[in-house]
């Protein structure tokens, strides 16, 4: 089955799927990037 969306990032390698996840881990996974020199101001989610 295609995907819909494109996956740009690689994820790591994890069996364990019942681990538990830090608070820093989860806070970096759903932080915004730095932004671009020049870029404005508004970002979309």
């Amino acid at each position: 089955m295609r995907r819909l969306f494109p996956v740009t990032d690689p994820t790591p390698d994890v069996t364990d799927t019942d681990r538990e996840w830090p608070l820093a881990e989860l806070a970096a996974l759903y932080a915004y990037p730095e932004p671009l020199p020049g870029a404005g101001v508004l970002r979309a989610n």
